[in-house]
């Protein structure tokens, strides 16, 4: 799931204009504020949500420090009227309500005209997210999800409102399995509203059509809480299947089926078994009259705590464990915590039934639509596969500078994670120590990099998975996956302990603790994938990816420091932060260069490198701070020129040192020696280049395709690099800074 920290969706009487309503892949997109940075006291960092009565940005309180959400009505709707009463509306609503599964408002006012709200941010995600994205979730999971929602509206009712948009997607649930009501937009106080109360006179349809009770489609102005339980019981009927009550394609269809069809019994369209009781309590929700379903809301409640104490007796008394019906992720018997593990926390207690095809290789700038594209490479790739499984001798690794295609497998076997040499080259004792692991991964390894200490390597790579081994032993440690099978392009080891951030293509950052093998803490707020990461001070994480913007973030709570929006087109492929932890370099698949001060996350320089167009692979700034290091490729060959290039850039003059050619294909990493006097860089091969003068002193031909990975050990004793094949390589770097007269001149 691409599972945004989110806030309240507005419901705006048409659901077509929610957010709720747009599709999984794309929902909830990230945006982040340039017309109004500043709202009060509060910094914008991006939106969450939208809707026909306002857009809700997450923020931080400048001087508390404090994540919110905030509301605001755009100023576009400002002069409307009815639209500026109901806003106000539900300032007043909100502030009267305090309970746990409430939304809590914390603050409101007005700045030049535009009202604002104030609410607490629940880290998580809306319910209508979660299912589209991780399909129906089984009965006792749905109960307690429900059972939270019903205790809130509970709560809403003997304060005298009623909702009137109760709906999947304003049920927010946290992290830690709390549901929360929001979105009181549309709430009206029980009493008869006053004449000149124009919020629910009108003739407008105010609610959402799938979630409406009947009598709310015929005058919003006289529903009571009942309504909330009849919409209640429609989300009841969303968890468990997957979809809404009536399915027509048009709006007005799906009210008349509201108005007068009987609605399609649950255990019709859910794989989970579902109780009886279960069952009944829906038919008395759903009833089309009020007076015929349950009379308040503590009713509804009774019955449900009623029916999950009775299945959870039934499954307590199950001799083996429940599997997973049909494709379903999750098994009969997760409650909602189970869920939350998996969906949030990424517990492999449900592992995903779903195998995924790609293309092996060092990844691509992602285009709008791929579906189709990898869709077919997949047929053909299982065609191709078939025939070398049948007819061949065994896998052909990609030769020299080309990538292969593949199939990615669910999981490594055990085998395949033994260390020994690498290139067919044999021990020389039973001691001896390792010169690589020869299948790391199974496919490319993007990134590498140290432990603080030198004794430990984490790997990323295009098998969707990072993993720890001992060095030199190359024995492993732990390993992690991308809960949904995407590749991993980088890694960052957090100091003093055993966690690192790993990069994931699914649009995450993981903070995983290897020693524990868990995911701490998963960052989510990019749009997609996360191409890059660095650190800057202790937890404080820089990210980017194709959104073009930058975050950082903190890896103990997620939470958002700084946003950063920039001019960078299709994507921040590369960052690298300066020693002292003051700036930033950031590149893009353009050439783009753009320096940035940390201390107050703006932009201050946007560098040339040169007139040629060249893609910016990696970075890394030099131990003294002096130089930053730029690898990538040109994107034409002229005559002799090398297609490879890195080039030395003076962050401090705002000049480039030194052009470095010499690889023949793309330079996809570059990293200085700890002492700052070697330049390393991989491609074709590896390279070792003089600084600052930019002399080649050695060229290190590596067998296994072409080069991605590439890590100096903390002592600078050592160099591992990444292969295409899966191998990882271990190179003393003794000898690599002498130089070579044999080396052939570029």
């Amino acid at each position: 799931m691409s599972e945004k920290n989110s806030q309240a969706t507005e419901g705006s009487g048409d659901s077509e204009t929610s957010s709720s309503d747009r599709s999984a892949a794309g929902s909830d997109e990230p945006t982040c504020v340039e017309p109004l940075r500043q709202i009060s006291d509060y910094q914008l960092i991006r939106k969450v949500g939208r809707g026909g009565m306002g857009e809700v940005y997450e923020a931080l309180h400048v001087r508390l420090k404090r994540r919110v959400a905030v509301k605001i009505l755009p100023q576009d709707r400002v002069p409307d009227s009815s639209k500026r009463r109901r806003f106000f509306r539900e300032m007043e609503a909100a502030g009267k309500l305090t309970h746990p599964q409430i939304v809590q408002a914390t603050d409101a006012g007005e700045v030049d005209g535009v009202p604002y709200l104030v609410m607490e941010f629940v880290d998580g995600a809306d319910v209508a997210h979660l299912i589209r994205q991780f399909g129906p979730i089984p009965p006792l999971a749905t109960l307690e999800a429900v059972e939270q929602a019903a205790l809130g509206l509970e709560y809403v009712h003997q304060n005298g409102l009623v909702h009137r948009d109760v709906k999947p997607s304003n049920l927010l649930i946290n992290r830690q399995g709390t549901v929360k009501v929001g979105d009181l937009g549309l709430a009206q106080f029980s009493q008869p509203p006053s004449q000149s109360d124009d919020l629910t006179s009108s003739d407008l349809l105010l609610g959402t059509v799938d979630y409406m009770a009947p009598e709310q489609a015929e005058s919003p102005k006289l529903v009571d809480h009942r309504a909330d339980i009849y919409s209640l019981g429609c989300c009841l009927h969303y968890l468990l299947v997957g979809q809404t009550v009536f399915t027509a394609p048009s709006r007005i269809d799906r009210l008349v089926a509201h108005r007068s069809q009987p609605p399609p019994p649950i255990s019709e369209h859910c794989d989970y078994p579902v109780p009886e009781s279960l069952e009944r309590l829906y038919r008395w929700m759903l009833q089309k009259r009020p007076e015929d379903r349950p009379g308040s809301m503590r009713d509804v409640l009774s019955q449900l705590v009623a029916c999950r104490q009775q299945l959870q007796r039934e499954l307590d008394g199950l001799e083996a464990p429940v599997a997973s019906p049909g494709a379903h992720r999750f098994p009969m018997d997760a409650n909602l915590r189970d869920v939350v593990e998996v969906v949030f926390n990424g517990s492999d207690r449900v592992s995903s039934p779903f195998a995924k095809t790609t293309v092996v290789g060092m990844p691509k700038r992602p285009t709008q639509d791929r579906s189709s594209t990898l869709t077919l490479v997949g047929a053909v790739l299982v065609l191709i596969l078939s025939a070398i499984v049948f007819w061949g001798p065994g896998p052909v690794r990609p030769r020299q500078g080309e990538t292969g295609a593949g199939t990615r497998s669910p999981a490594v076997s055990p085998a395949a994670l033994t260390p020994s040499t690498v290139a067919g080259e044999e021990p020389e004792g039973a001691d001896s120590v390792p010169t690589g692991i020869p299948t790391a991964h199974k496919g490319p390894i993007y990134a590498l990099e140290f432990s603080e200490d030198g004794k430990l390597l984490v790997s990323a790579g295009d098998d969707g998975a990072a993993r720890v081994w001992e060095f030199p032993t190359g024995k492993p440690r732990s390993e992690l996956r991308d809960r949904d099978g995407e590749l991993m392009i980088d890694v960052a080891v957090l100091p003093a302990g055993s966690r690192a951030v790993a990069a994931s293509f699914s649009g995450r950052a993981y903070v995983w603790n290897w020693d524990e093998n868990r995911v701490e803490r998963t960052f989510d707020a990019s749009l997609d994938h996360v191409e890059s990461v660095a650190l800057v001070d202790g937890t404080q994480v820089i990210s980017s990816g194709v959104d073009d913007t930058i975050y950082m973030w903190d890896a103990d709570t997620a939470y958002i420091l700084a946003s950063m929006p920039n001019d960078h087109q299709g994507g921040v492929r590369a960052l690298a932060v300066s020693p002292d932890g003051r700036m930033l370099v950031a590149g893009d698949y353009e050439g783009n260069l753009s320096l940035w001060d940390l201390s107050t996350a703006t932009q201050v320089a946007t560098p040339s490198i040169g007139n040629e167009p060249m893609t910016i692979w990696s970075l890394d700034w030099s131990p003294d701070g002096s130089s930053i290091a730029i690898g990538g490729g040109i994107s034409r060959r002229d005559g002799n020129r090398a297609n490879g290039l890195v080039v030395l850039y003076d962050p401090e003059r705002r000049e480039v040192i030194q052009r470095l050619d010499g690889h023949i294909n793309r330079v996809n990493a570059v990293r200085f020696s700890p002492d700052g006097r070697i330049l390393y860089s991989v491609a074709d091969n590896l390279k070792c280049w003089s600084v600052p003068d930019g002399e080649l002193l050695q060229t290190h031909t590596i067998p296994g395709g072409e080069l991605f990975g590439l890590a100096v050990s903390p002592d600078g004793n050592s160099v591992v690099v990444g292969a295409s094949s899966g191998a990882v390589h271990f190179v003393p770097a003794s000898g690599l800074g002498e130089p070579n007269p044999a080396d052939p001149t570029p």
